[in-house]
């Protein structure tokens, strides 16, 4: 099967995939214990994440967008600029020239009060904003740059929605 799905996407690389997922529930048969009467229900989830083609090429964003603020865990200045991207790039973040594909695979387990990606000693905080934003304009690729006063402080806290939607949104072929 993951072969027929990597087929799949090297043949269409230039359309956009968007996940679906599905959730399932499955409920055992409920045990009374005799001691205190107590109702045990055993309830397993299943989450299956499919990715379905959306039929449109990908998109990235018209031009460099760039904005500043202060962040809202550090309080120091940050300044985010996004960069177009060429199709397949995927969203990204470039933190002191080493990348950080904004996946799942590089989520930071026990992040307190954000999402953090990291990968190889870098990592950038508090990401969910940013991200959200980008894919609900249907951008696709990009490049991220973060840029704080404090070197070991990535934070992305600033407004981008609107931003966003101030530029052109460009299919990529």
């Amino acid at each position: 099967a993951s072969s027929t799905v990597s087929r799949a996407l090297k043949s269409s690389a230039l359309i956009s995939w968007k996940s679906v997922h599905q959730l399932s529930l499955s409920l055992s048969t409920p045990l009374t214990l005799q001691n205190s009467g107590r109702l045990i229900v055993s309830l397993t989830v299943f989450v299956c994440v499919n990715f379905i083609q959306t039929g449109l090429l990908q998109k990235t964003i018209g031009k460099c967008i760039e904005k500043s603020g202060i962040g809202l865990h550090s309080g120091k200045l940050t300044t985010v600029k996004i960069w177009p991207e060429v199709a397949r790039k995927g969203r990204y973040f470039d933190v002191s020239s080493n990348t950080i594909q904004a996946s799942i695979d590089f989520v930071q387990q026990g992040s307190p009060l954000c999402t953090t990606l990291s990968k190889d000693g870098f990592a950038v905080r508090t990401v969910e904003h940013l991200l959200s934003a980008l894919e609900a304009s249907g951008v696709d690729n990009c490049r991220i740059e973060i840029t704080p006063s404090d070197p070991h402080e990535r934070t992305v806290e600033v407004s981008f929605s609107r931003l966003i939607s101030s530029v052109s949104i460009l299919s990529k072929a």
